[in-house]
């Protein structure tokens, strides 16, 4: 009985030498670093009604789930009614359908790590009601949306 102890030992600390050297063969030195986390963007309370011609202030944030150094981001607006122009606090004018760098919008707001915030101004020029889609996309694919849409009323304060 005590060569089938030995045999039942050899036995044991084999499928252990093997389970260990199995278990550290799949180990990696190497660090997984999450680069792609869920964001949404949203925007500040708009106005319903606008007067043509009247500027309006859009504030946007963008609330990250995490921080990726490595993480860009782009936007892009398209007017689906009525007509208008977008411009950033210094006069830069922002083509319909055309992409563009985050990181191109004058004061863009990154105190916050999770929470990036920009402002952008538009201004209606026809007569139709405008509605506005703005699509911000990063560099993993994703891509959120936002809707904005106003009704033109005359102004109150025409001489």
């Amino acid at each position: 009985t005590n060569n089938i102890m030995k045999g039942i030992n050899a036995i044991m600390i084999g499928c252990i030498a093997c389970l260990a050297f199995f278990c550290l063969s799949k180990c990696s030195n190497e660090l997984e670093v999450q680069r792609e986390y869920a964001y949404e963007v949203s925007t500040w309370p708009l106005p319903a009604e606008v007067a043509p011609g009247e500027e309006v202030e859009i504030r946007f944030t963008l609330e990250r789930e995490g921080d990726y150094a490595g993480a860009e981001y782009g936007f892009s607006w398209v007017q689906t009614d009525g007509k208008g122009t977008l411009r950033d606090s210094r006069g830069m004018y922002y083509t319909d359908r055309e992409e563009y760098e985050l990181r191109v919008v004058p004061d863009l707001d990154v105190s916050d790590p999770l929470a990036w915030r920009f402002t952008l101004w538009y201004r209606p020029t026809g007569s139709d009601d405008p509605s506005l889609h703005f699509i911000v996309t990063d560099n993993f694919g994703q891509h959120q949306e936002v809707e904005c849409s106003f009704r033109l009323v005359e102004s109150d304060d025409t001489v």
